[in-house]
């Protein structure tokens, strides 16, 4: 199994393919049913119809399950499901359900990183070779030279370990068990630097997962100590597992993992469970749709970190520019704007057994998060239908863009 990172080229545009999807037999009825208490407005929200439609609609194309959590300040909160969280023995998904985060766990990280500067513990300009093994100061492209405020909006300049094959055959030989954090980046050890740090922006999940080590050396504790204090129990979100929680990494109401679309039922779950609980700071968080969403609408409401530390996570580098629109990364966020309007912020993910989108739509204080329970790894039409054009209002092409049309 190929570990699998959030590829910038991916979220920004897909090339449209002439493919056709498998056929597949997810339309079957769900024949088994967990307890859950719904969340939300559920059927009279005005637009239950329109969401379960479009959610439906992209289960008959060969995603096993999606959960959605869409929270506008004219209609409130409406949380839904389709499709099934177990293909084999044909278990109905439901909004309790808690999914893989797969990249969106990279925003929780820089969160907790911001947290220490808020404390006074962490300077964002302060060299990263201060917190880190000698060995790794000497021997990672950059190490010496980077910045905190360079690992947290992608400027370090460090290539990307998810892409190193020798990584990926340790993870496909060993069930989707991870090496330490040390042990990933050592992956690295050989290769050159993208660019000199501050003079490009790139996107690397090395750069969070190094962004773990140095706030596990600031704080003198796990990082996921802090994740569970100040943001897990502080919000109150109840449907969030990451190291600490009880029942992590397989909590209850987590989904079966699925490789590519519900017709191969290639189902990976204990290599996503694996995968899940040896992440260091890049994935490994586990959470339904309503936690996603309740946890970036605190981070952006102030609830986590103050306005002016939101406004600093909220600077953006811009990386992708065109006529009309641009995508960047903030401290932790990618962003997009249209126009030069700032209207996309938020995260997305892609991991062993999952997919995720969490984002937030400054223009329209809504918010929308989008989870199924597949990686599309080779389906390229599965890649297109979930991910499409990373930028609002650009037309139809994915379920994110059908969700988003309703609204922007």
């Amino acid at each position: 199994m190929k570990k699998i990172k959030l590829v910038v080229t991916v979220i920004i545009a897909i090339s449209l393919v002439a493919m056709s999807c498998d056929g597949n037999d997810i339309s079957l009825e769900p024949k088994n049913t967990i307890e859950c208490n719904p969340v939300g407005l559920g059927e009279s929200h005005p637009y239950h119809k329109d969401y379960r439609k479009i959610l439906d609609n992209y289960i008959s194309k060969g995603f096993p399950g999606i959960t959605a959590a869409i929270y506008t300040p004219e209609n409130g909160l409406w949380v839904g499901a389709s499709g099934l969280s177990d293909i084999k023995n044909r278990v109905a998904m439901n909004t309790c359900n808690t999914l893989f985060s797969g990249s969106v766990a990279k925003l929780y990280t820089v969160t907790a990183g911001m947290i220490l500067y808020e404390q006074g513990k962490l300077d964002l300009d302060a060299k990263i070779s201060n917190f880190l093994p000698q060995n790794v100061v000497d021997n990672l492209p950059n190490a010496k030279e980077a910045t905190i405020r360079q690992l947290m909006n992608h400027t370090a300049g460090m290539p990307d370990h998810d892409d190193e094959e020798g990584l990926n055959d340790y993870i496909e030989s060993n069930e989707g068990n991870l090496p330490s954090a040390e042990e990933q980046l050592a992956y690295l050890f050989d290769d050159d630097p993208l660019f000199v740090p501050g003079e490009s922006v790139q996107y690397s999940s090395a750069h969070t997962l190094t962004l773990s080590l140095v706030i596990d050396s600031i704080a003198g504790e796990h990082h996921s100590n802090i994740i569970s204090k100040e943001i897990i129990q502080k919000v109150g979100l109840t449907e969030t597992f990451y190291k600490n929680e009880t029942g992590y990494p397989s909590p209850k109401n987590l989904v079966n993992g699925y490789l590519n679309s519900a017709s191969k039922n290639n189902d990976i779950t204990k290599e996503s469970i694996n995968y899940c609980k040896g992440s260091h700071g890049d994935a490994g968080i586990i959470a339904s749709a309503n936690d996603y969403l309740l946890f970036i609408k605190a981070l952006i409401e102030g609830e986590i970190v103050s306005q002016n530390t939101l406004d600093t996570m909220l600077t953006p580098v811009w990386g992708y520019n065109q006529s009309d629109y641009s995508i960047g990364f903030g401290l932790g966020f990618i962003m997009g704007s249209t126009k030069n309007i700032l209207n996309k912020i938020g995260h997305s993910g892609a991991t062993a057994g999952g997919m995720s989108h969490v984002y937030y739509y400054p223009t329209k204080k809504a918010f929308i998060v989008l989870l199924t329970n597949t990686l599309a790894e080779d389906d390229e039409k599965l890649i297109q239908d979930w991910s499409g054009n990373f930028v609002v209002g650009a037309g139809g092409n994915s379920i994110m863009e059908d969700l988003e049309s309703i609204h922007f």
